[in-house]
């Protein structure tokens, strides 16, 4: 399967892709951890690009991961605590100097950079930028 049709998609849920798309994304994923580990380097692939990350739940594996793979494609991922940033909310659930609507978040951190990644357990907030 061919990757153009990914370009400029959002990744929510797993339940948003097909089982196709799925394992091509690990297949991808595994190919340049292969060459990765040759000493291929592929630090072309995401320059000059940045990843915000906010992770409303502890992670060892996943926040290195993805700071790991940023570095490695020439990215540089960044990390929002989130005790240190207002928690993004729905309209009509603001309160005052503590929270901050989902889609002004989605739609800062979108012109400032190339990616959100967020960890978080429960209900998805909606994320969609404006929505």
């Amino acid at each position: 399967m061919k990757t153009d049709s990914f370009r400029g998609r959002d990744f929510i849920t797993l339940l948003d892709w097909s089982k196709e798309e799925v394992e091509t994304i690990l297949d991808v994923a595994l190919d340049l951890k292969r060459r990765y580990a040759t000493g291929e380097l592929h630090d072309h692939l995401l320059r000059a690009k940045s990843l915000f990350m906010i992770f409303y739940n502890s992670s060892l594996r996943t926040r290195n991961s993805f700071e790991a793979g940023m570095t490695q494609l020439g990215g540089h991922a960044h990390y929002l605590d989130p005790s240190k940033i207002y928690t993004p909310v729905l309209p009509g659930k603001e309160v005052a100097y503590s929270t901050e609507r989902v889609s002004d978040v989605a739609r800062v951190l979108a012109r400032m950079g190339d990616a959100i990644a967020i960890r978080c357990y429960g209900d998805p907030v909606d994320w969609a930028y404006g929505g």
